[in-house]
C-alpha cells in the first residue's frame, strides 16, 4: 500500500503533476497524473492507494494522453470518426481506450460527421478543380455515409459547377492552344471526368464552346501542326505520298477534312 506524501506541479507542464510517495525517511517519486485524473480520483496528501487503484489511474492517464493527442489532431482540421479511429489504432491505442475516448469526443461535440462532409464540401469547392464525383469518392474513402454524403454534395450546385467547368476549360484552351479543337474537346473532356464533373455539366459547358468556335485559332494550329509534320516527312516522301502522310498525320490530330485540304492547297502545294 502507498500513501501520498505530496503532490507537486510540473515545471513544464502546469496541467500535470508529480505524485510522491512516503518511503519513511524521505519522499520518493511514484508517478505523474494529468489534472483531470488527479481530480477524477481526488488524488490528496495523504491518500493509500492499493495495487489495484494504482493500475486503474496509471491506465486512466495513458488514456487521456492519447485523448490530448486526439484533440492536437483535431486542432489543425476537422476530422471524420474514421479518421479519428484509423490515428488512435495506428497508435495501437487498446481497443477499451479507444471506446472511452470516441465516447468523450461525442459527448463534446468534436465528431460531428455531418458538420466534417459539409467543410469538406466548401473546402474543395474553394480551393481545389475537383467536381462532385470525385469529392463523393473522398468523403467515402474517410469512412461518411451515403446518405449524409448525398445531403452534404447539395452544396455544390449546378451554376457552381458549371462555373468551375468554364474556369478549367478556359485554362485548359490556353495550354493546349496548338492542338486541333476536336483534340482539345477531347482532352478537356477526359480531365473534367477524372476530375468528378457529370457527363451533362460537361456536355453543357462544350456545347458553348462550341457555338463559339474560333476559327482562326483552329487555323493557327493547323499551320503549327502541319509545318511539324511537313518537316518530319518531307525527307523521306515527296509529291503525292508525303500529302496523304501530312493529311493522315492531321486527321489523326482531329482536324477536319475542309481545313486540312486547305492547308494543303495553301501550304504544301504552294512550296
Amino acid at each position: 500500500m502507498l500513501k501520498i506524501a505530496r503532490i507537486t506541479t510540473q515545471k513544464k507542464n502546469k496541467h500535470r503533476y508529480n505524485i510522491y510517495v512516503d518511503r519513511g525517511q524521505a519522499d520518493a517519486y511514484a508517478f505523474s497524473v494529468d489534472e483531470d485524473v488527479l481530480l477524477q480520483y481526488q488524488l490528496h496528501k495523504g491518500q493509500e492507494l492499493d495495487e489495484a487503484l494504482l493500475e486503474e489511474i496509471t491506465k486512466q492517464d495513458e488514456t487521456q494522453k492519447f485523448y490530448l493527442k486526439v484533440i492536437y489532431f483535431l486542432s489543425f482540421r476537422m476530422r471524420s470518426e474514421k479518421e479519428i479511429l484509423d490515428y488512435l489504432k495506428r497508435h495501437e491505442v487498446e481497443e477499451e481506450q479507444i471506446a472511452s475516448i470516441m465516447s468523450k469526443l461525442t459527448e463534446q461535440n468534436l465528431i460531428d460527421d455531418f458538420a466534417f462532409a459539409k467543410m469538406f464540401v466548401q473546402t474543395r469547392m474553394n480551393t481545389s478543380t475537383k467536381g462532385p464525383v470525385f469529392i463523393k469518392n473522398e468523403l467515402r474513402q474517410k469512412g461518411i455515409k451515403d446518405s449524409i454524403i448525398t445531403e452534404a454534395i447539395q452544396l455544390f450546385e449546378q451554376e457552381e459547377q458549371l462555373d468551375k467547368v468554364r474556369k478549367i476549360v478556359k485554362k485548359r484552351l490556353k495550354q493546349t492552344g496548338k492542338q486541333s479543337f476536336r483534340k482539345q474537346i477531347q482532352s478537356i473532356q477526359i480531365y473534367l471526368l477524372r476530375s468528378g464533373f457529370s457527363s451533362d455539366i460537361i456536355s453543357e459547358v462544350i456545347k458553348q464552346l462550341e457555338e463559339n468556335k474560333n476559327e482562326a485559332s483552329e487555323w493557327d494550329a493547323m499551320i503549327e501542326q502541319g509545318h511539324k509534320l511537313m518537316r518530319k516527312h518531307e525527307r523521306k516522301f515527296s509529291g503525292y505520298e508525303l500529302e496523304m502522310k501530312i493529311k493522315e498525320g492531321l486527321y489523326r490530330q482531329g482536324f477536319q477534312t475542309d481545313i486540312i485540304q486547305q492547308f494543303i492547297d495553301e501550304e504544301l502545294k504552294a512550296e
